[in-house]
């Protein structure tokens, strides 16, 4: 199995990023410069499925992120790697064939980052609507106010 990751065979089925950081926009701060943004200023892998990364750097208290795992069957790439040859060891492409027509699915999460780990993200708004509640009375948010995810 490492073997196949070091080779980048999982990168046919999930040739994108896991997820990002979140803030005023989805994609906060991108427009700055991705290496700086999501990677500190480290330099970010040229491998196919890894360079796709827009999240490689140390986690801190107070960050926000999205996590999104999936997975996909794209068929011109199957094909591309087909042909190819590319990671024949790892993977069965004569399996394979069955779930051309799948397409793909994704699950995607929010996070915040506490001192001691994390907090789901609707943990976290639910927490924030009943402390909103507690000192605004029984309506709870003030008009316009959506949390997380709004």
């Amino acid at each position: 199995m490492e073997d196949a990751l070091a080779h980048g065979a999982h990168a046919l089925f999930f040739p994108c990023g896991l997820g990002h950081l979140m803030g005023l926009d989805v994609h906060d701060m991108e427009d700055l410069g991705e290496v700086y943004v999501g990677y500190g200023g480290k330099p970010k892998s040229t491998q196919f499925g890894l360079k796709s990364l827009r999240l490689g750097r140390k986690l801190e208290p107070g960050f926000v992120l999205t996590i999104e795992p999936g997975i996909y069957f794209i068929p011109e790439l199957i094909d591309q790697w087909r042909a190819d040859g590319r990671n024949a060891e790892y993977i069965n492409y004569d399996k394979l064939e069955a779930y051309r027509t799948f397409g793909g699915l994704r699950n995607e999460e929010n996070f915040l980052i506490t001192v001691g780990g994390h907090e789901f993200a609707r943990q976290a708004q639910a927490q924030e609507r009943r402390g909103r509640r507690k000192r605004s009375g029984p309506r709870g948010f003030e008009r316009g106010d959506r949390g997380f995810g709004a």
